[in-house]
């Protein structure tokens, strides 16, 4: 024992140099091995057990030095990739945990076995022909195209729900159930996106073909888009995101005043005719089924599919090679700290922190206006950070 507190003491801090030799001072005196009333073999067992949980006390406190030290010697970024990989475990045990049977008796599955064939029960909805390795991002943008809420529910509160329920419902895998908030907010805006549109190309198809390309018509069209999308995001704001599926809070006669604000602005006074006929026309089309809606809605979602298709690698050049922060940073027995943080692992925090989409987007037909792009690049870099983390941390489960 006094072989391991030596060597501990050349290993340990100097701030642990005391706590050492108090208890190589403790073992110099040895009690008797023998008395006539057995004391001393009672007080060496004492001194043993004593002695074992003062060692392993120093090595802890050893231990908590040395990881103080490494996270010391970090910077932000590796600090970023140890916080994430904790992160990872964290969320994978607790879905693991919320979708594992309730007993062994009633189900013999593992939650893992269960949170994977729920993957592929929705993984199996897909539609169109995609990539088999890009199919569940197309699943995804399915089901956030859809005119349900995305939801996300663990097994424990449902016991039973068929697999037509969970469709209508437009439930999403347990991989998603920490996205789940992000995607149900990513729908509103996504849907807002496609309302805007629909308002810009309402306004464009109502302007005699004289006026459609004047400048003074695209600023008035761009100051409506600008207009419109303000009071669409004040909206989108204002719902709770445990809003029930249902409401519609988004005040449609706001809209209508914009439409016929900004065609009073371009062609002058409007009879009162007109400005009815202008009214049930937005009604009409930012409904669902209406066929420029779903246009609209179907030329945003095969856009964003193609970017997610899209290879991923495009940070490659800015990984270092090597790992070099800490490297020079010793312990007393001569031998190099490890930080244990992969140049992949740094790379992998990069792609999914900050994703790289600044101008991928493409101009949409119908969404072509300034206020529109930037909305939609906003959704397609929140879009990649949801997919790049999924892919990290289920890798193995999707």
């Amino acid at each position: 024992m006094k072989e391991v507190l030596i060597a501990l003491r050349r290993r340990c801090a100097p701030i642990r140099d005391r706590e050492i030799d108090r208890q190589l001072e403790g073992l110099e005196i040895l009690p008797p091995m023998f008395s006539h009333v057995g004391g001393g073999a009672s007080a060496i067992a004492s001194l043993i057990t004593y002695s074992l949980e003062a060692l392993m006390t120093i090595i802890d406190h050893m231990k908590s030095d040395l990881h103080d030290f490494l996270l010391g010697s970090m910077n932000e970024e590796q600090l970023g990739v140890l916080l994430m990989r904790e992160a990872k475990l964290r969320e994978r045990a607790v879905v693991v945990q919320l979708w594992s049977p309730p007993s062994e008796l009633e189900d013999s599955r593992r939650g893992e076995d269960v949170i994977r064939d729920a993957w592929r029960s929705w993984y199996e909805q897909t539609e169109g022909d995609v990539p088999e390795e890009h199919r569940w991002k197309a699943r995804l943008l399915q089901a956030l195209f859809a005119a349900q809420p995305v939801s996300c529910t663990p097994s424990l509160q449902v016991t039973h729900i068929s697999a037509t329920a969970s469709i209508a419902k437009n439930e999403l895998p347990p991989q998603l159930f920490f996205s789940s908030a992000s995607l149900y907010r990513l729908q509103d805006y996504l849907q807002a996106v496609v309302i805007a549109a629909i308002l810009r190309s309402l306004i464009r198809l109502l302007l005699p073909v004289s006026l459609a390309s004047s400048l003074s018509t695209q600023a008035s069209v761009h100051d409506f888009m600008q207009r419109v999308w303000t009071l669409l995001e004040a909206e989108l704001n204002a719902v709770p995101v445990h809003n029930v599926a249902g409401d519609n809070p988004l005040k449609l006669i706001n809209l209508e005043d914009e439409v016929v604000r900004a065609s009073k602005l371009i062609m002058g006074t409007l009879d009162p005719r007109e400005e009815q006929r202008l009214r049930l026309a937005v009604g009409r089309t930012l409904r669902p089924s209406d066929p420029v809606f779903s246009l609209l809605q179907k030329r945003l979602m095969d856009t964003l599919l193609s970017l997610m298709v899209e290879s991923p690698s495009k940070r490659v050049a800015e990984t270092p090679e090597l790992l070099k922060a800490g490297r020079r940073l010793r312990c007393h027995s001569g031998k190099k700290l490890r930080l244990m943080i992969s140049d992949k692992e740094i790379a992998d925090r990069r792609e999914v922190v900050s994703p790289n989409t600044v101008g991928l987007v493409s101009p949409i037909k119908g969404f072509e206006d300034p206020v529109l792009s930037k909305v939609i690049e906003g959704a397609l870099t929140q879009l990649s950070k949801i997919i790049g983390w999924t892919e990290s941390v289920w890798g193995d489960l999707i």
